[in-house]
Formats: structure tokens, sequence, C-alpha cells
């Protein structure tokens, strides 16, 4: 599978889906609304979602997830896979209800928790009716395509774990705005099936962009770094199982040690801890671990 979309009914869990999905076959995620719709809740005009969209599609490889009708012939012709989350309108109905008030990936605005949208509600309720049946011949049109359809959600949340099964090391980047950025072709961290391998921190305040002074400073804003990257995947210092410590000069191994003990507790993670030539941005100490998920 290199091109992959994802259909179905409003309210089916397509976007939820496809996040999934993507965790699993790592490949690009796109979200038709967000090629739609602008943050103040206005659409783009048409022109520009196509121009966006046909933009995607020239793309080697991608999921999409979205309906959007009148494009559908288009992306179908482009992919390989398609998930049709084939759900009874109860269903449907009610997811439409629980994500209400939320912020979502798929989205860049908040749908009301107060009010209904009566036109889009009808359009669900008649969704089996007005637009299944067009959705069905088209994929029968398109039937040389690897099509999967999934009548209920747990036949899709069994689809999903097979797949996760079958490539056995899930392999998903962490992201944290409270450590420094990558400066490089690196991820903060990286998540496989059950091990968190988080790179090396830098004493690097992401606040200022700026490091503190003297070793003991920056010792604790390297492991400040690696402890707000573990909580993107619900894991503090207490699940680290080895750590590396590199030095500008082993001459602060003291100092940096002191900081350090203060923050592990036993039974302690493995360590090494070298002195290198230089660190980049001229740090004088950089951490990184390894973290198992319990």
């Amino acid at each position: 599978m290199k091109r992959i979309i994802i259909i179905g009914c409003p309210g089916s869990g397509k976007s939820t889906f496809a996040g999934a999905l993507q965790k699993i076959v790592q490949l690009p995620l796109i979200h038709l609304d967000m090629l739609n719709w602008n943050a103040d809740g206005t659409t783009v005009p048409r022109e520009i979602f196509q121009q966006r969209l046909q933009a995607e599609l020239q793309k080697d490889c991608w999921i999409i997830d979205g309906n959007y009708g009148s494009t559908m012939e288009e992306r179908l012709q482009q992919c390989d896979t398609v998930f049709f989350l084939d759900y009874p309108k109860d269903i449907c109905l009610k997811g439409i209800q629980e994500r209400k008030g939320k912020p979502r990936n798929d989205m860049p605005w908040v749908e009301s928790s107060e009010t209904d949208d009566t036109e889009f509600l009808a359009f669900v309720e008649n969704y089996t009716h007005t637009s299944r049946p067009a959705v069905l011949q088209l994929l029968q049109k398109y039937s040389s395509r690897e099509i999967h359809i999934f009548r209920e959600r747990c036949e899709a949340d069994q689809y999903l774990a097979c797949m996760q099964k079958e490539n056995k090391i899930m392999k998903e980047a962490l992201t944290s705005t409270n450590a420094p950025k990558a400066v490089g072709p690196y991820s903060q961290a990286v998540r496989t099936e059950s091990t968190v391998y988080v790179s090396g921190q830098l004493p690097i305040n992401p606040s200022t962009g700026t490091a503190p002074d003297g070793i003991a400073a920056q010792t604790e804003q390297s492991i400040a770094n690696l402890i707000n990257v573990l909580k993107e995947d619900g894991l503090t210092l207490d699940d680290v199982v080895k750590t590396t410590v590199l030095l500008n000069d082993i001459a602060d191994f003291k100092a940096m040690n002191e900081v350090y003990a203060a923050h592990f507790t036993a039974p302690y993670p493995a360590r090494s801890a070298f002195q290198v030539s230089a660190l980049p941005t001229g740090a004088l100490v950089e951490i990184e671990a390894i973290a198992v998920r319990r």
C-alpha cells in the first residue's frame, strides 16, 4: 500500500482510523477537511481546494482521509487501496455528537457543542440512501483496487491489530514543543512497539533558544528536555533503562553526576559517559536515553 483513501459517512471515524493506520504504515497523512476549511470555519474557494488536492495527489505515497464526493473518483483513479467505513447511521450520528467541542487533528476549527448543523445531520441521516449507492458504484468501477469494507468498528480495530502485528516494529516519531527542535535529519525521539529511543538532548531552553551557564545548570536543562520528550508517550524517567552522557570535558563528570543523581532513583538505568571533542551549539553536556513501555 502506497496510496490509500479512507471514505465513509461523516461520524464513522475516518480520521481516527487514518491516524491509527498512519502510525503503522508510516505514510504521509492528508485530511481533506484541512485542505478545504479555514480556521474561522469558512471554506476556501473551490479552485484553491482543487489545487491543494492535486498537489497532494502528485506525491508518491499518501493516506487521504475524507469523502468529498465530487473528487472521490479522482482519488480512486490515483489510489491503490481503499478503506470504506460502511457503518450504520446510529454509529455515525453518535460519533458526530462525541466529537463536538473537541479539538481535532483533521479540522482547523472546533465544532460547537451547543448547536446542531441541521443540514449536515440530515445528510448523515440520508447517507445510506443518497450517497452510499454512488460510493458502491464507484467501488465496483474501480474493483481492481485493494478494497476493504468494514461494517462495524470492531472489524476495523481487528484489521489494525493484525496490521500492527504483521509490521512487528511500529516506528513513530515523537515531538515535544517543550524540548529543543531537531537541528538535523533526526527525530527528538522514536517509539517502536515497546521501546522509546530519545535523541541526545542538548541543554537548550526551548523558550529562549539558549543554554544556561555552567555544567550543573546545563545538566538540569538537558534532563528537563528529556523528561518533556518522554511525556509525549506518557513515560517518565522511571521508565528509562539506559542513558548515554556526552561531556565536553570529563572534568565536569562530578558536577554533572550530582545533578543526574537527583533525578534518577534505584534501580538506576544503565549508563555510559564519554568525553567528546565538541558538542553542537557549544554545549557542555548532551544526554540521550532509551525507555521501555511497561
